[in-house]
């Protein structure tokens, strides 16, 4: 049995690019293999999208659709200095640098 990479909470602005066009959405949380957006109403499991994550254009596709959020799996694995970007910590201390409420040793249950 393969458990699923720990994803962490967070509120990051990300811009997909699809075929027709940009749309702007949130990663609601991520973990080094993929990523939750809301809100993503208009992508269907299967389709190929390109993500604008910490500067840098990722490759991903749609796993699943629920209401307005799907799931994303990245073709590369992300490294540890953007996930520290996108979960706004830094790596050197571990805390949170934006002095918020968001803890971020909580795991989402399914």
């Amino acid at each position: 049995m393969r458990f699923r990479d720990h994803r962490w909470p967070c509120d990051y602005p990300a811009v997909l690019r699809l075929a027709d066009g940009l749309l702007r959405t949130q990663i609601i949380n991520i973990s080094a293999g993929g990523a939750r957006l809301k809100p993503v109403d208009w992508l269907a499991p299967g389709d190929s999208v390109g993500i604008d994550i910490a500067g840098k254009l990722r490759h991903a596709e749609v796993r699943w659709r629920r209401g307005d959020t799907c799931g994303l799996r990245f073709a590369e694995l992300l490294d540890a200095r953007d996930m520290a970007q996108i979960r706004r910590t830094d790596l050197r201390v571990g805390q949170n640098n934006r002095g918020g409420s968001w803890n971020l040793h909580l795991r989402e249950l399914r």
